[in-house]
Formats: structure tokens, sequence, C-alpha cells
């Protein structure tokens, strides 16, 4: 199976069965090394560069969603709605939450992958970074 595709890989059916009550799964038809074989080698190289890229986003989609909700329920039009029409009001912070959970998320991953030492090529890095993200998350 080693020239197989990581698409024939992944589309080889595992079959199952009831023994007693409990499902039984058959062995897929490949190994761990052909998984890792069908994936590209630039996969599993770390760069500094990008991971730094990444947090950077992150911390700036995190700080501009904050930042444009802030002046905009500050501004006249959040007095007005929040006095006028307090659905509107209350309807924005529900849409800020739900923006920035998924953006907060993204950062507790990668403070997890800074926990693996899978940020960056350094481990002293990957501590400090893992250290300052979930810290600052409590």
């Amino acid at each position: 199976p080693a020239a197989m595709s990581a698409t024939s890989l992944f589309s080889t059916a595992t079959h199952t069965r009831l023994v007693q009550g409990q499902q039984q799964t058959a062995k897929p038809p490949f190994k761990i090394g052909d998984l890792q074989r069908a994936i590209p080698r630039r996969c599993f190289t770390r760069s500094l560069w990008r991971a730094l890229w990444t947090l950077a986003w992150n911390l700036g989609a995190v700080v501009a969603a904050a930042c444009f909700v802030a002046v905009l329920l500050t501004s006249v039009w959040g007095v007005v709605a929040q006095q006028q029409s307090p659905l509107v009001y209350y309807a924005v912070w529900v849409a800020y939450w739900l923006m920035q959970g998924p953006l907060m998320c993204g950062l507790w991953i990668l403070g997890h992958e800074c926990g693996h030492h899978g940020f960056s090529p350094y481990a002293w890095l990957d501590d400090t970074i893992g250290f300052v993200i979930h810290s600052s998350m409590l």
C-alpha cells in the first residue's frame, strides 16, 4: 500500500460487524507510515515566521473585533440603540460573542500546539508563547 494516494487511503471502507452487542472494526488496509508518506513533507516542517504570522493574525483579529464593537456601542448610534431599541443593542453583543468565540478558540489552539512543541522549531519559544496565551485566557 506504499503507492496508495491519500484519497484512496481514506476512501477504503472499514468493515464493521456486531459481535455479542459490541461493534468490531476491522483493521484498515494501510499503516500509519503509509499515511505519513501520503502527506507532503512541507506539512511536517515548522516555520518560525509562519507561526508568528498566524499568532499576529489571530491577535489582530481578536483586537479588531473588540475595538469595532467598542467603537460601535460607544458611538452615538450605540447610545441611541441602547435607549430606544435595546433589542438591537443586545443583538450586537450576541453577534460579537459569536464572532469572538471562534477567534479566541484559534488562540487557544495555538497555545495548545505550543504545549506539544508544534508551533515553532524552538522549544523555549513554544513554552513562552503557550504560557502567555493560556495565562491571558484565564
